[in-house]
């Protein structure tokens, strides 16, 4: 697991990327790739609301003339609570990820508008397995409710991956009758694409 020390923070040109992957590799695309900014590569998991907006003011002044138009809200943004060395829920009782209050105390919904205001667009992070690499409830057998959460939240895109580990999980949640990480990535990740398409074509959004 990643150490709660906190990095040196980094001039934000340092740490501005690509963060999506073009689904068709027309030359369009390769011409001009989707280039942004992630909260991973300065802050880890020491992720809080005044650290993302003003990172958004950053790049809706000095970037997004330049094409930088994603910021993606990595690990870390639910509470303590919900992490695995801690005793408390994973989910709420409605089975959403909890959001911490104490990070984020204007909530999602509105963080999102703010950046959206800022004619920029804003992803969030989840796992393939019940765990995040920081050790905070991944989306495995939730994919389904956690898309529609993130697109009611006001999130343009979703960063899914791998590196909390997905070796050992349940067969039924891995697929039938296989146990094994590999199918846990097909089935998962199918699963997010699906609904993320479903509720954003609902919400009148590609996703």
């Amino acid at each position: 697991m990643l150490s709660r020390r906190r990095s040196p923070p980094l001039s934000p040109i340092t740490v501005l990327l690509g963060m999506l992957s073009c689904p068709a590799y027309s030359e369009a695309a390769l011409n001009n790739p989707p280039r942004g900014w992630s909260s991973w590569n300065s802050f880890k998991l020491n992720i809080n609301e005044e650290v993302v907006r003003g990172a958004a003011d950053v790049m809706a002044d000095k970037f997004l003339p330049a094409g930088y138009e994603y910021l993606l809200i990595d690990d870390g943004w639910p509470p303590d609570s919900a992490h695995y060395k801690h005793s408390g829920p994973a989910r709420l009782p409605d089975g959403t990820i909890p959001v911490s209050s104490e990070k984020f105390p204007s909530g999602f919904k509105n963080l999102t508008d703010y950046i959206h205001s800022k004619g920029l667009k804003v992803g969030i992070y989840t796992a393939v397995s019940h765990w995040t690499c920081g050790g905070y409830t991944g989306s495995l057998g939730h994919e389904e409710l956690d898309a529609k959460t993130f697109v009611e939240w006001g999130f343009d895109f979703v960063k899914h991956d791998t590196c909390g580990g997905y070796n050992g999980e349940p067969a039924n949640e891995c697929g039938v009758g296989v146990l094994g990480g590999g199918n846990c990535i097909r089935n998962s990740t199918t699963k997010m694409s699906a609904a993320l398409k479903k509720y954003g074509a609902a919400a009148g959004k590609e996703i």
